[in-house]
């Protein structure tokens, strides 16, 4: 994979998503959201159908894209709570996706290993980026 890394790195947050969203995978969240919440199901009802109706009208290729950013949302959202902790991290472009889901051995059927980021918890090393003065672009100007 040449990857070093995503080898050296003492965690690595994948993030993985479906090819597309079919109505058993829909029908599985809004299950698992009721016994979760211990909630009837039939709470769930108008949400569920509303996203079999949307996502079953968008193409396979729309499905993926849709779920694509959803991914890219979350890795956001985590690169803050790890910032908030104080845990560098890094997050990788570029990957190489088969190689990485061979190194993985990730071979989940119907889903795409999409972006990930590493870090370096358990030895405190840090990118050296953690360490630099940061920037902050003007409103203006961004």
């Amino acid at each position: 994979m040449n990857q070093a890394p995503v080898a050296g790195s003492s965690h690595l947050l994948v993030f993985a998503v479906w090819d597309e969203y079919s109505k058993e995978r829909i029908d599985h969240v809004f299950d698992y959201l009721a016994e979760k919440r211990h909630a009837d199901a039939s709470v769930y009802d108008k949400q569920r159908n509303f996203s079999k109706q949307f996502f079953g009208s968008m193409s396979i290729e729309e499905n993926f894209h849709h779920a694509a950013k959803q991914a890219n949302i979350a890795l956001g959202l985590a690169i803050v709570a790890a910032a908030s902790e104080g845990i560098d991290t890094t997050p990788m472009e570029g990957l190489i996706r088969q190689g990485l889901m061979n190194f993985l051995i990730y071979q989940r059927k119907g889903s795409e290993v999409l972006c990930c980021w590493q870090s370096d918890i358990e030895t405190k090393k840090t990118t050296g980026i953690l360490k630099m003065k940061k920037y902050v672009s003007r409103k203006k100007s961004f």
